[in-house]
């Protein structure tokens, strides 16, 4: 929302939705959605020594990896010099109709639990704007995957080319382990008063 007139920028990627007062909403016509695919990496030690215009721009043509790159050897290198000093708006609404070209549609969305479809027409990089946790179990086509860690922090995994079935369930880390403590812990308390109280009936 903004209150004076919308920057070049703020019209070039949004549009008035509604206004009220002086106050004006405004909808973003280039937004990402919640899974969205990449065709190309590069590694972080080469994101970090770029400049700042560089990196929002990379981040939109090509994933980081930050750990091994052994999984995404299949995928096309980011040439990081055919990055320059200016992002055109024009190179920008290219780039995010890219990436938004196969993405993953949601089909259930809880506080716990994500459900999707995804189809890709060749292999590609499913990138999840969820932070990255070890709590989350993922599933492709039913079977147990284990997500990468991606963009510095985020979640990502590796789909085939063809249609795919995405589930993700989040368990908190140490519930299993802090449920079975409490239960124990309660357990030990009812026996403490109940002995007490077996104390106190003999004296």
């Amino acid at each position: 929302m903004v209150k004076k007139e919308p920057s070049d920028f703020l019209k070039f990627s949004y549009r008035p939705f509604v206004r009220y007062n002086h106050v004006l909403a405004l909808k973003n016509e280039y937004f990402l959605p919640l899974g969205f695919t990449y065709d190309r990496y590069f590694t972080y030690e080469s994101f970090k020594n770029l400049k700042t215009v560089q990196k929002d721009m990379a981040l939109l043509k090509a994933f980081v990896v930050e750990d091994d790159v052994g999984d995404f050897l299949d995928f096309e290198t980011l040439k990081i010099d055919t990055l320059n000093d200016y992002y055109s708006y024009t190179e920008y609404g290219e780039d995010i109709n890219r990436l938004r070209n196969e993405t993953m549609r949601l089909i259930h969305h809880s506080q716990n639990v994500i459900r999707g479809t995804i189809k890709v027409n060749e292999k590609k990089l499913l990138f999840l704007s969820i932070p990255y946790d070890p709590g989350w179990v993922m599933r492709i086509d039913g079977i147990k995957v284990q997500p990468k860690l991606i963009n510095m922090g985020f979640m990502g995994t590796i789909v085939d080319k063809g249609s795919h079935s995405i589930e993700l369930k989040f368990t908190p880390p140490y519930l299993l382990l802090g449920s079975f403590i409490m239960v124990i812990s309660m357990i030990v308390y009812i026996f403490l008063i109940l002995r007490s109280l077996r104390r106190k009936n003999f004296n």
